[in-house]
């Protein structure tokens, strides 16, 4: 049984530890979950599918990460994970407020990884423009 903690993912067997900051499922967990342990589903259809799916992936320290084609390991990320990391590469102090595809480019070369990163990316964007186009409409009015 796995129980998630504010910045923890703890096994109660006491197994492993990992760095998450969501309490829902995480879409790493199940692949950590058989990288880590060797735990896969009883299904032999899921089984199979799965150690196709993590034979992409290495586990290494406590952290998830996609092998690439060229032989570099992306960090792979949660939803809270990618957010802050958008908001850093979008907004931070070397951030120039670019636009979705842009980001998205950016966090693929500081090797990071995450499926939905360009949905994400979109969403993220758009709610950063409507926030500014609010902000920049209300000021300077009494």
């Amino acid at each position: 049984m796995v129980v998630q903690m504010m910045n923890l993912v703890l096994d109660t067997d006491g197994y492993y530890e990992v760095n998450l900051t969501s309490f829902a499922w995480d879409w790493r967990n199940e692949i950590i979950d058989y990288l880590g342990h060797g735990k896969f589903p009883e299904d032999p259809k899921a089984s199979r599918a799965l150690r196709a799916k993590a034979a992409r992936y290495s586990f290494k320290k406590g952290q998830l990460y996609k092998k690439s084609f060229q032989g570099q390991l992306a960090w792979c990320l949660g939803a809270s994970e990618a957010n802050y990391v958008m908001r850093e590469v979008h907004e931070g102090i070397c951030g120039n407020h670019s636009g979705a595809v842009s980001l998205v480019l950016k966090l693929v070369r500081a090797r990071y990884y995450r499926p939905r990163m360009e949905e994400d990316a979109k969403d993220f964007v758009l709610i950063r423009r409507s926030e500014n186009a609010k902000w920049s409409t209300s000021y300077g009015k009494p």
